[in-house]
């Protein structure tokens, strides 16, 4: 019929289950990443011309983005790549006008790769847009196989 279970018993295997489910979610809380690569785009920009991207970064979760520009540079000549950047609170309407953020740095020799990080305020948006980048670099400089990127670093609760 019926089984009667002592208030001991009962006790004893409600403390049981409660630690094993606190140990499960310790557990799966640990495992929560907390940093990621994004690519954004790949360009190619000659001397004070611009390349369209409309590169869409969501960064609702960070206080701060920080980009990078890797590129090759066909002449030994100080290079400013500048990147227009907008901001969103809602992904649809972006301020305007937008923030020109210079990623400024040295080919010593022609034909190596030049890589450098900027790191940008979010501003409390939930998302930025990097809408074109332009080579304000002198010398008649051309950039090639240029690579944007940004890392996803999520704030502790």
């Amino acid at each position: 019929m019926f089984t009667k279970f002592s208030p001991k018993s009962l006790a004893v295997t409600f403390v049981l289950s409660a630690a094993v489910l606190c140990m499960t979610v310790v557990s799966s809380r640990a495992q929560l990443a907390t940093y990621g690569y994004q690519s954004l785009s790949s360009f190619t920009c000659s001397t004070n011309s611009g390349t369209n991207v409309a590169n869409v970064i969501s960064c609702g979760k960070m206080q701060n983005v920080g980009i990078q520009v890797t590129y090759i540079c066909d002449k030994a000549s100080t290079n400013i790549m500048t990147a227009y950047v907008t901001r969103s609170i809602d992904g649809i309407t972006y301020d305007a006008p937008g923030t020109n953020v210079a990623f400024a740095a040295t080919a010593t020799t022609p034909g190596t790769t030049v890589s450098i990080i900027n790191y940008l305020s979010t501003l409390g948006a939930g998302y930025m847009k990097i809408n074109y980048w332009t080579n304000t670099g002198g010398a008649g400089a051309l950039i090639t196989n240029g690579v944007a990127s940004y890392g996803v670093r999520i704030q502790a609760p």
